[in-house]
């Protein structure tokens, strides 16, 4: 079925699928990475980077400090964290040039003080100047990077 795609077919399926499939699918599996990797309450419930509080899995979006269209870092995994829906969706809408600075919004301001605060300044400085690079991924870029997330993954703790 055309735009359907299967995130769990084999390795050499990968090859079949456009730029955009497997970016799509690349993004199903860095989000399953990180789900991985992420801290769990004692009910299983995972603990949103940004705000320290537990949410069901679904509640979480993959949130990029800096913008997922920039590619050189859109699959970092300092750049991806698991960030509450909302604060990723509405407080992303927020702007207040007094509190925030211009042009930063709510959700921006806030993401980068946890960021520097649990990294460190020297490691989002690398980030922010590794966001300048321009990178072009090719259909081999993507599968490299779809097979080492499913291996990470699945190597977790936590099932996929």
């Amino acid at each position: 079925m055309k735009g359907r795609v299967d995130y769990n077919c084999t390795d050499d399926e990968l090859y079949k699928y456009s730029i955009s499939k497997l970016k799509r699918v690349a993004d199903h599996w860095l989000r399953r990475f990180l789900i991985s990797k992420s801290k769990a309450s004692n009910n299983g419930r995972l603990i949103c980077f940004l705000k320290d509080r537990v949410y069901e899995e679904s509640d979480l979006h993959v949130a990029h400090l800096f913008q997922r269209g920039i590619m050189s870092v859109r699959y970092n995994e300092y750049n991806c964290n698991l960030i509450n829906k909302w604060s990723n969706t509405f407080d992303d809408q927020i702007y207040n040039k007094e509190l925030y600075g211009k042009g930063v919004t709510k959700h921006i301001f806030e993401y980068t003080n946890k960021f520097i605060s649990e990294f460190g300044l020297d490691v989002y400085e690398e980030l922010k100047e590794a966001s300048d690079d321009i990178v072009y991924r090719d259909k081999d870029d993507y599968v490299d990077l779809i097979l080492e997330f499913r291996k990470s993954s699945c190597s977790s703790k936590k099932d996929v």
